[in-house]
C-alpha cells in the first residue's frame, strides 16, 4: 500500500465530516492534505499536526493559538500548531469558508472537484501555477472522488442538509490520533480559579488595551481581569506545584502565586494569580483542583480597584515558555472537567472560540453574544454585579428599579456602538455608577451612583458642582417617568433631564442665598417673629420664627391664606417667607431656591402663591417649561406648608387698646 492510499484510509472520515458540515468536496481537502503534508510525513504535520501548511496568524498568536517555526517561502515563519489532525482539519475548512475570496467556491456542488480545484488555484490558495492540476492527478490517481458521492448518497437518503448546525463534529477522534492527553484520567479533577454559580465576569481581556493607569498609551494585557470582592482564589488542576509566592505589595501585581501543572508530552502551564489581600500556600506546596491559594485584593502599583488579575504561561518542553490567553486555557480544563461555567466578556464567552476547535468538545459550541439589554439584565442579576442588594426595604427597592431603568434609557438613548454599549453596561454595574451625560448633553459631568443601597447624585454643570443622596420624591419622580410607557424615549430624556435640572437650579439658588444670607447676617437685623398689623409692629416673643424686617416694599400675603381675623392685615418680605421656609425643617431645603426664583424675576410672592402661577410675570415665562413645571408642584407644596405654619406658629396676640395718654394743662390761675 502507498503512502498516500495509507494517508487516505487513515484520514477520510475527517474529510467526509468537513464535507458535511462545510461542503467542501471531501476528495479535494484530501488532495490538499496529501500534497501539503506530503502524505503526513512533513515536519509541520509530524511535529505540529498541520496538514494544509496554514500560516499563523497576528490574531492567532494573540489569542494563544501555538505555533511552530518553520522556514517556507521565507526564513522563520510561524505555522499553525494543533493538538490533533482533527483540529488541523477543522481550521482549514473554517479557514476557506472565513476568507472572503474563497467565497464563490461556495456556490458549486459539493461532488465537483474540478470547480474546487481550479478555484483554488486562481484565487491564490497556493504560488503553483499546476496546483489544480496535481490535485485533480491525486484525486483521479487514488479514485478519491468515491468519498464525495458516499456523502451525497448518505445526506440525500438520510433527508440530512449541509452545515455545522446539522452535522456537528464528532465527539472524540476515531483514529490513533489521539494522545493519553486528550482524554483525561477519570480521577482528576478541575476547577476554574473562582467560584461561581452561573458565570464569572470578565472586565478585560488577553490582548492589547488601554493602559488603565494612563489611557492615552496602549499595552499588551498579558492574562485576563476577573471581577471580584474577596474571594477565594482556587487551584485550577490536581497534583500543582507552588512554584513561585511574592508577599511584596509593592510590586506591579502585588501579593502573587503561580502554579504549576505538568502534561505528559513534557511541557507545562504556568497559572498566576495576581493583586491578592492574603496568601494561603508557599513555595513547594502541592495543591489539588479547588483548592484555597489565597484572597483577592487590590495589591500592588498597577490595580484600580479589587480584581483577581489570572495569567497563563505554556513552556514547552524545550524550555520555551510564552504567554498564551487563559481563555483557551480554561476551555481545556473546562472540557476536560466537565466544567458548565460561562467566562463572559461584554455578554460573549470568550472561551467558545476555543472549545470549537477542541476534538473533546461535546458537539457543536453556539455563539453566546448578547444584546446590551440583555446583557444589562444578566449583568444585574449576577452575584458579581453588588447592585442588586438583598432585603425587604422599599426604598433600597425604589432606588435598584430606578437604577435600573436609567442604565436601560442611556443605552437606548447613546448613540454607540454594540461592542461599546455592553461595554458601558459592564463598567456601570462594575463602578455601580451610571453616566448621564448622554441625557443632559450641555453638562460637563452627570452621574447617579449607588452606594450601601442608595443612589447618590453627581453633576457638574460647568458653574455648579455637586454630589448629593438623592430624595425619595426625586426617586419617585424618576421612576414614573421612566415606567411610562406611553413615553418615547426622547420624552423620557426630557423628563429625567428636566428633574436633574430642577435640582440643580435649585441647590445652586439655595446655596447663593445662603451666601448672601451669611454676608449681611452681622449688617441685617433680626427680628424675632415680626409681623406688620397696619402701622404698628406686634412682637412674636414666643415663636421660634426668624424674619427680616418688612422693607417699604413688603409683599402683602393675600387673604385666601390667612389664618388670622380679616381685620388683621399681616405681610413677610420675600427674606421673611424664606425664613418661614428654613423654619419648616431639613425636609423642605428645595424651597428656597424655588423662592429665589421667583423673587430674581420680581414676582409678588404672595400672589404667586394663590395665582396661577405665571400669571403674574413675563420674566418667569422665559424659564425652561420643565423648570415651570417643577415651580408649580413645589409652590402648591408651598402654600400649604405655609398655611399650616403660620396658622399654628404665627397667632397673633390680641393687644388691649392703649388709653390716650392724657395732656397736662397748666393750673388754671384766678385772676
Amino acid at each position: 500500500m502507498s503512502r498516500n492510499q495509507e494517508y487516505v484510509e487513515q484520514y477520510a472520515e475527517y474529510a467526509m465530516e468537513q464535507m458535511r458540515r462545510y461542503g467542501i468536496p471531501a476528495s479535494v481537502t484530501l488532495a490538499q492534505g496529501i500534497c501539503e503534508s506530503a502524505s503526513g510525513q512533513s515536519e509541520l504535520s509530524r511535529k505540529g499536526n498541520n496538514h494544509f501548511g496554514i500560516k499563523a496568524t497576528s490574531g492567532w498568536v494573540q489569542n494563544g493559538g501555538k505555533y511552530l517555526v518553520y522556514t517556507d517561502d521565507r526564513p522563520n515563519e510561524k505555522f499553525c500548531q494543533y493538538a490533533s489532525v482533527g483540529d488541523s482539519y477543522e481550521h482549514h475548512s473554517q479557514f476557506l469558508k472565513g476568507n472572503k475570496r474563497y467565497s464563490s467556491l461556495f456556490k458549486l456542488s459539493p461532488d465537483d472537484y474540478k470547480g474546487w480545484t481550479n478555484g483554488l488555484q486562481n484565487s491564490g490558495y497556493a504560488s503553483n501555477k499546476k496546483y489544480a492540476s496535481s490535485l485533480q492527478s491525486i484525486i483521479e490517481k487514488n479514485n478519491l472522488q468515491k468519498y464525495d458521492q458516499m456523502v451525497m448518497k448518505e445526506m440525500k437518503s438520510q433527508g440530512k442538509s449541509f452545515g455545522t448546525e446539522a452535522n456537528p463534529r464528532q465527539q472524540g477522534e476515531q483514529t490513533s490520533q489521539k494522545t493519553s492527553s486528550s482524554k483525561p484520567a477519570e480521577n482528576e479533577k478541575y476547577s476554574y480559579p473562582l467560584k461561581r454559580n452561573e458565570f464569572m465576569l470578565v472586565t478585560s481581556p488577553f490582548g492589547m488595551r488601554k493602559d488603565p493607569l494612563n489611557p492615552a498609551n496602549t499595552q499588551m494585557h498579558k492574562g485576563i481581569d476577573i471581577q471580584a470582592k474577596h474571594d477565594n482564589v482556587l487551584a485550577t488542576e490536581d497534583k500543582g506545584k507552588v512554584t513561585q509566592v511574592n508577599n511584596n505589595p509593592n510590586t506591579a501585581g502585588g501579593l502573587s502565586v503561580t502554579v504549576e501543572y505538568n502534561r505528559n508530552d513534557g511541557s507545562k502551564y504556568q497559572c498566576t494569580y495576581m493583586h491578592l489581600s492574603s496568601i494561603a500556600v508557599k513555595t513547594g506546596d502541592t495543591v489539588n483542583a479547588g483548592q484555597r491559594l489565597g484572597v483577592t485584593g487590590n495589591t500592588g502599583t498597577r490595580t484600580t480597584g479589587e480584581h483577581l488579575h489570572f495569567g497563563v504561561k505554556s513552556i514547552s518542553a524545550d524550555g520555551k515558555a510564552r504567554d498564551i490567553d487563559p481563555a483557551a486555557y480554561l476551555a481545556e480544563i473546562s472540557q476536560k472537567g466537565n466544567i458548565q461555567l460561562q467566562t463572559l466578556h461584554n455578554g460573549k464567552d470568550i472561551t467558545a472560540q476555543y472549545k470549537v476547535s477542541n476534538p473533546a468538545s461535546q458537539g457543536e459550541v453556539t455563539d453566546t453574544a448578547q444584546s446590551p439589554e440583555d446583557w444589562m439584565k444578566k449583568l444585574l442579576s449576577s452575584e458579581d454585579s453588588g447592585v442588586k442588594m438583598p432585603g425587604d426595604d422599599p426604598v433600597i427597592e425604589m432606588a435598584m428599579t430606578m437604577f435600573t431603568s436609567l442604565m436601560a434609557l442611556a443605552l437606548q438613548i447613546d448613540n454607540k456602538s454594540e461592542e461599546e454599549k455592553m461595554q458601558k453596561v459592564t463598567d456601570s454595574v462594575v463602578s455601580k455608577s451610571i453616566d448621564l451625560s448622554s441625557l443632559l448633553p450641555s453638562y460637563k459631568a452627570c452621574s447617579v451612583n449607588i452606594q450601601d443601597g442608595k443612589p447618590y447624585l453627581h453633576v457638574d454643570n460647568g458653574t455648579v458642582q455637586f454630589t448629593r443622596e438623592m430624595t425619595q420624591a426625586e426617586m419617585a419622580k424618576l421612576q414614573q417617568t421612566l415606567g411610562n410607557a406611553n413615553l418615547s424615549n426622547e420624552d423620557k430624556r426630557r423628563g429625567v433631564a428636566s428633574i436633574i435640572q430642577a435640582a440643580t437650579v435649585s441647590l445652586q439658588m439655595s446655596q447663593n442665598y445662603q451666601i448672601g444670607v451669611d454676608n449681611q447676617r452681622e449688617r441685617a437685623q433680626l427680628l424675632l417673629g415680626q409681623v406688620v398689623l397696619g402701622n404698628n409692629d406686634i412682637g412674636l416673643e414666643d415663636s421660634p420664627v426668624r424674619c427680616l424686617r418688612p422693607s417699604r416694599k413688603a409683599h402683602i400675603v393675600p387673604a385666601s391664606i390667612r389664618p388670622c381675623p380679616d381685620q388683621f392685615r399681616r405681610s413677610l418680605s420675600v427674606n421673611g417667607i424664606m425664613q418661614l421656609v428654613l423654619h419648616l425643617g431639613e425636609e423642605y431645603p428645595r424651597f428656597l431656591g424655588i423662592l429665589v426664583i421667583v423673587h430674581r424675576c420680581r414676582v409678588d410672592v404672595g400672589d404667586l402663591l394663590v395665582e396661577p402661577p405665571f400669571a403674574q410675570s413675563n420674566r418667569l415665562n422665559l424659564l425652561d417649561e420643565p423648570i415651570k413645571v417643577i415651580l408649580t408642584e413645589e409652590l402648591a407644596v408651598l402654600k400649604a406648608l405655609l398655611v399650616q405654619h403660620i396658622s399654628t406658629d404665627c397667632k397673633v396676640p390680641q393687644h388691649p387698646r392703649r388709653p390716650s395718654p392724657k395732656v397736662r394743662r397748666p393750673p388754671r390761675i384766678d385772676a
